[in-house]
C-alpha cells in the first residue's frame, strides 16, 4: 500500500512540474505558460540580468575593448576590438534576440548600430566598439520586488524597480512575450519614478 501511495505522489509531482522546465541551477526559470504571479517574477528574475547586460552594452559602450588597437574612421570617432564574448555584429545580436524581441531591437539598441556615429561596426571581419561614446555605470536591480500589473498565460507587464547609475530611486516597466519558445521583452520603459 505504501508503494503504490508513494507511486502516485510521484506521478502527481511529475504531472505538476510537467509545464516547468528547470535550468542548469535547477530554478523554474523557464516556464512554458505564465499561470501564477509567482510565474511572471520567476521569468522576470531571469530576464533582468542579461537585459541589463545588453543595455550597458548597447546604450553606454561598456564591454572591454583592446585599445592598443585603434581604428579612426573618416569622421574621426575611434574604434577598437572587442576583447570578450563576442568576435562579430551578428554574435552580439544573436544574443541579444535571445533576450529582446527584433522589433524591440530594431526600434531601440540597434539604433545606435545605423549610423556613421555606431557604437559598434566589424571592422575586417571583427566586432569594435566607439571607444568614444563609452559611458560608465550601471544600474542596481531589485527584481525580487517585482510587480506584476498584467498578467496572461503568453505575457505579462511588470515593474521592476532599480537604482540608477546617479543613485536615483526608479523602475522600469516591461512587458514580456511567449516569442516561440523563449519568454521575451517585447517593451522596455526605464527611468519610471519609483512610484510610478
Amino acid at each position: 500500500m505504501k508503494k503504490v501511495i508513494g507511486v502516485f505522489l510521484m506521478i502527481l509531482l511529475l504531472c505538476s512540474c510537467s509545464d516547468r522546465q528547470l535550468d542548469s541551477v535547477g530554478e523554474q526559470s523557464a516556464l512554458t505558460e505564465v499561470n501564477t504571479a509567482d510565474d511572471a517574477v520567476s521569468i522576470t528574475r531571469s530576464l533582468i540580468p542579461k537585459a541589463d547586460e545588453l543595455y550597458r552594452i548597447f546604450y553606454r559602450c561598456s564591454i572591454a575593448a583592446d585599445e592598443n588597437i585603434i581604428v579612426t574612421e573618416p569622421n574621426g570617432f575611434r574604434y577598437s576590438p572587442v576583447s570578450e564574448k563576442y568576435q562579430t555584429l551578428d554574435e552580439l545580436k544573436g544574443d541579444a534576440e535571445k533576450t529582446f524581441t527584433l522589433q524591440y531591437l530594431e526600434n531601440n539598441f540597434y539604433v545606435n548600430l545605423n549610423d556613421d556615429y555606431a557604437y559598434f561596426k566589424d571592422i575586417d571581419g571583427r566586432l569594435y566598439k566607439n571607444i568614444d561614446a563609452v559611458s560608465e555605470g550601471e544600474n542596481t536591480w531589485y527584481p525580487e520586488q517585482t510587480e506584476i500589473l498584467e498578467q496572461s498565460t503568453d505575457g505579462f507587464t511588470a515593474k521592476v524597480p532599480y537604482t540608477d547609475l546617479y543613485d536615483t530611486q526608479r523602475s522600469a516597466k516591461l512587458e514580456v512575450i511567449k516569442d516561440g519558445e523563449d519568454w521575451k521583452i517585447a517593451e522596455w520603459v526605464l527611468d519610471l519614478p519609483s512610484d510610478a
